[in-house]
C-alpha cells in the first residue's frame, strides 16, 4: 500500500532524549526502590553506584548529590515501557550527568533562566524540571540551564554540567 499522507514537520524528540551530537559524560547505576521515567533528575543513594529520584531540597542543592538525567534507552521493549516509559525498578540507568537532553518544562521557560527541580510530587512528577519553586516542592539545580525557550509541558533542551 503507498504511503498517502505525511507530516510536514517531524517531532522534536523524547524525553531523556540527546538533544545533540556535543560532549557528554554517562553514569550508570541502579534504583533499588522504584520505576524511574525517562528525563527526569536522579540523585545519589545512600549506597555506591544506586540513585534515586529526588525527596529532599538537599538531594537536589547539595554539590555531590545530584547525578543528572534518566536517558532515554532502546534497550527496554517498547511493550513494557508503559506511559511514561521508565526504567524498571532495579535495573541499570543511563544518566546523562554532562551534555544537552531534552526535558518536559512543566511551566513555560526561557531560556537562561535557573532550572528548579521538583522533589515533591505536588502537581508534577519527582524530579521534574521547571523555572521557579511553587513554594517548598523544589529547589534550584546548580550547573543546569534552559537553552531555549518552551512552554509548559513542552519539551525543551536543558544543558548539564554536574
Amino acid at each position: 500500500m503507498a504511503q498517502l499522507s505525511y507530516v510536514k514537520k517531524l517531532v522534536k524528540g523524547q524525553a531523556g532524549q540527546l538533544a545533540d551530537d556535543g560532549v557528554i559524560d554517562v553514569l550508570s547505576r541502579v534504583n533499588p526502590s522504584v520505576d524511574v521515567n525517562f528525563g527526569v533528575l536522579v540523585v545519589n543513594d545512600v549506597n555506591d553506584g544506586e540513585c534515586k529520584l529526588p525527596g529532599a531540597a538537599a538531594d537536589i542543592t547539595a554539590v555531590e548529590s545530584p547525578l543528572g538525567v534518566a536517558m532515554r534507552t532502546h534497550a527496554i521493549e517498547s511493550q513494557a515501557d508503559g506511559d511514561p516509559a521508565n526504567y524498571p525498578m532495579s535495573k541499570p540507568i543511563n544518566v546523562l550527568h554532562k551534555g544537552r537532553v531534552l526535558v518536559t518544562a512543566e511551566e513555560a521557560v526561557v531560556k537562561g533562566d535557573p532550572v528548579f527541580v521538583r522533589y515533591v510530587a505536588g502537581s508534577g512528577q519527582l524530579g521534574g524540571f521547571r523555572m521557579s519553586d511553587p513554594g517548598t516542592e523544589a529547589a534550584q539545580l546548580a550547573g543546569a540551564r534552559w537553552m531555549e525557550d518552551a512552554g509548559a509541558g513542552a519539551l525543551a533542551v536543558l544543558e548539564l554540567d554536574l
